[in-house]
């Protein structure tokens, strides 16, 4: 029983080095998570910004309550029909000024009738954007917030 103890000692730190040594080398994950159900079933939803499009619709950046949660999401309000091709609508977070986000990142869907991004919840100095991009990447329509 002892030489099962003596072993059980070496696999097991060298098992906890591993991992601290892949933990330490690991490159880090995005602070950002998406959620597809808050901008259809939140409550208390407000526009936090808006610009209407060049064709007709609204752009908007909202924010809703789900859960126990805060989040902001990016809509396409009642759109004309040019937008529902080659048009993306592209929310995102972005650096503040000088006041570094959490962390950078965005998520997109095509543009058919209303359209909502997914979610992200709420972080403090951020900068939260909502875009409609034609299929040659150029912005048509941007609306932002500064939270």
């Amino acid at each position: 029983m002892h030489k099962i103890a003596r072993r059980a000692i070496p696999v097991s730190a060298a098992a906890i080095a591993a991992t601290v040594i892949g933990l330490a080398t690991a490159s880090p994950a995005s602070a950002v998570t998406w959620y597809s159900a808050p901008p259809t079933g939140a409550t208390n939803v407000v526009n936090m910004a808006s610009k209407s499009l060049p064709d007709g619709g609204t752009l908007q950046v909202r924010r809703g309550n789900y859960g126990n949660y805060a989040y902001y999401w990016g809509r396409v309000a009642s759109p004309n029909s040019y937008y529902n091709t080659g048009h993306v609508l592209k929310f995102g977070l972005a650096d503040k000024s000088s006041v570094t986000c959490a962390s950078k990142d965005s998520t997109s869907k095509d543009i058919n009738t209303t359209t909502y991004t997914s979610a992200t919840r709420v972080k403090g100095n951020c900068l939260y954007y909502a875009e409609v991009i034609n299929s040659s990447g150029r912005v048509v329509a941007r609306a932002q917030y500064s939270a």
